[in-house]
C-alpha cells in the first residue's frame, strides 16, 4: 500500500481516522441523549431537540467525509467502505439525499 497523498504520512492519516471516528461516537452519544429527551418531552435548549439532531447529523456528515478522504489519501480502498461511511445514518434532507451525492 501507497500513501497517494504524500503531504501527509501514513500515521497522521490513520490518526485522523482514528479521532473522526471518536468524534462521530461521541456525537452519536448526543444524539441518543437528545432523542430520550424528545421522548420524555425535555427541552434544555433554545433550539428545539431535532433541530440540534440535524445539525449533529450534518457535522457526523462532514466527519464521515474526512473519513473517507483520509481512507483514500492514505493509500486504503474505498470501493467496500464508501457506502458505508459516508452513506450510514445520513440525514433525512434534500441537500444530503443520496441520489444528489451519487449520481
Amino acid at each position: 500500500m501507497k500513501v497517494r497523498d504524500c503531504l501527509n504520512t501514513l500515521e497522521n492519516y490513520k490518526a485522523n481516522i482514528l479521532f473522526n471516528r471518536n468524534a462521530i461516537s461521541k456525537r452519536y452519544e448526543k444524539i441518543n441523549y437528545l432523542k430520550n429527551d424528545e421522548v420524555n418531552n425535555i427541552q434544555r435548549n433554545k433550539k428545539t431537540n431535532s433541530n440540534i439532531i440535524q445539525s449533529i447529523l450534518e457535522t457526523i456528515f462532514e466527519y464521515q467525509s474526512e473519513i473517507l478522504i483520509s481512507t483514500y489519501s492514505a493509500g486504503f480502498s474505498i470501493m467496500v467502505q464508501q457506502k458505508s461511511i459516508v452513506l450510514q445514518n445520513l440525514p433525512k434532507t434534500d441537500l444530503f439525499d443520496n441520489k444528489l451525492l451519487f449520481k
